[in-house]
């Protein structure tokens, strides 16, 4: 879902108030519709990248001048909203748990609802115009044992017991498998596990942020391999290395490497290759 207008704003006036890297706090000031912390991370490198935040900053300044607040403006947006949907869910329904009569399902001409009949019996009870129709259509057609099937709805489903056996045994182990497929959600089966940043991958980081620059994560995750990570990851980890202020000593380790020689990210990409090849 594309950032509107408002979300920029209040993104951008975010980091003014909070600073860079500070995103789950604008995140949960500012309510941005159920965005995740590394969506506001990647919007405003975006708009750096682009060159499009001197004129989201432009319109911040017009909106604080004007006594407009962008985070509180999106908060007040958010719960009009959810105002809005909690009423409109609740208007159908009346007191003590009675429907509107335009929620109501309507019936053509009062008939009452066929019912399915009881036993697993397959004959239902007409009315007065669908017997007479049925004996014309008797009286036309040749004599001999004729069946008239009915197709019954969900409640009253097809006799198991009349049923084949193996085609029973079928669908059992069939609503077996689709029961299990719905206790178990598909988030769970796709959940991998976090695996911490090594030493070595911390200084390939680093090395690869001073040689490409800050925004080129997936040129530096090319570069060194990291054994199978992401570049969103590579992004994350090097904003909370700075925000927890490891960031100076990993700078200085690196730039001590690099004196001697040695290469983070050529060393992290030999063992990287290494093993891809198990």
């Amino acid at each position: 879902m594309r950032f509107t207008a408002l979300q920029e704003e209040a993104l951008v006036y975010g980091v003014m108030k909070y600073g860079r890297g500070s995103w789950k706090e604008i995140n949960e000031d500012g309510w941005f519709n159920g965005r995740r912390t590394t969506e506001l991370s990647d919007k405003y490198r975006n708009l750096e990248k682009y060159g499009h935040l001197p004129k989201v900053k432009r319109r911040v300044r017009d909106m604080l001048s004007a006594g407009v607040n962008p985070l509180k403006e999106l908060r007040a947006v958010y719960d009009r909203q959810r105002l809005q949907r909690a009423t409109s869910s609740t208007a159908d329904t009346l007191p003590h748990g009675k429907q509107s009569p335009a929620s109501q399902p309507k019936e053509s001409g009062g008939a009452l609802p066929a019912r399915c009949p009881p036993d697993g019996d397959s004959t239902t009870t007409l009315s007065d115009d669908d017997a007479s129709a049925e004996a014309l259509q008797k009286q036309a057609e040749p004599r001999g044992p004729v069946l008239l099937k009915t197709v019954c709805s969900s409640p009253c489903g097809p006799s198991t017991s009349q049923a084949h056996p193996s085609a029973q045994s079928q669908y059992s182990s069939g609503s077996e498998t689709d029961v299990l497929q719905e206790i178990v959600p598909s988030k769970f089966k796709e959940k991998r596990r976090r695996v911490p940043f090594t030493p070595l991958e911390e200084e390939a980081l680093v090395a690869g942020v001073l040689k490409f620059g800050k925004g080129n994560w997936l040129r530096i995750l090319m570069e060194g391999g990291f054994l199978g990570r992401t570049s969103t990851q590579l992004s994350d980890k090097y904003r909370n290395l700075k925000l927890y202020r490891q960031l100076d000593a990993i700078e200085r380790t690196v730039k001590s490497k690099r004196d001697r020689g040695e290469d983070p990210l050529e060393e992290l990409r030999r063992l990287s290759a290494a093993h891809w090849k198990r």
